[in-house]
Formats: structure tokens, C-alpha cells, sequence
């Protein structure tokens, strides 16, 4: 198995990296990632056989905006738009980065 295969069955395998996926997407930004420290955490588990998820401080999210946008994609409409789904009853921080 391929590498790339084996961290996609990884995430999907993986309820809070799929909730963490979802939620932001929900955000609908043009391009985003979730940061580096969720999916080392998650093949970390992985690799050394943890059943449960390693406790995560943050969930560091990236996104693009191509063109400024202010009503959708500065980085204190993201934080607003994130408090008020009331993420950080899900994960302790969101930490945004544009």
C-alpha cells in the first residue's frame, strides 16, 4: 500500500479528524488545510498503536484568499465565524493563519 493510500484511510478512519474536516469545510473557504501538528498526531497513533487519539492543544487551520474579501476571509471573520459554531467545546483552540 501506497503511502498516500494508507494516511487517506487513516483520516477516514479517524472520527475527530473527520469532524475537525468537516467543520471546516462548513467555514466555506476557497482553499484550506488543517495544519501539519493534527496529522502527525493521528499517524503518530497510528504507528505506535494507540487506540485513543493523542490529546491536541490546537487544530491550526490554513487558508488562501486570492482576493482580499472582507465579509468572508480575513482572519478575525474566520475566528467569529468558528466561535460561533461553537468549535471549542470540540477542541480546546483554532488557531488561524492566512
Amino acid at each position: 500500500m501506497q503511502d498516500t493510500e494508507r494516511l487517506v484511510r487513516l483520516v477516514n478512519g479517524s472520527p475527530w479528524m473527520m469532524s475537525a474536516l468537516r467543520a471546516v469545510r462548513s467555514l466555506q473557504l476557497t482553499s484550506w488545510c488543517i495544519g501539519a501538528g493534527a496529522i502527525r498526531n493521528l499517524v503518530w497513533d497510528a504507528l505506535s498503536g494507540y487506540r485513543e487519539p493523542s490529546a491536541l492543544s490546537d487544530v491550526d487551520v490554513a487558508f488562501f484568499a486570492p482576493q482580499p474579501d472582507p465579509t468572508r476571509a480575513s482572519a478575525q471573520n474566520f475566528k467569529d465565524r468558528t466561535a460561533a459554531k461553537r468549535y471549542s467545546e470540540r477542541w480546546p483552540r483554532v488557531v488561524v493563519e492566512s
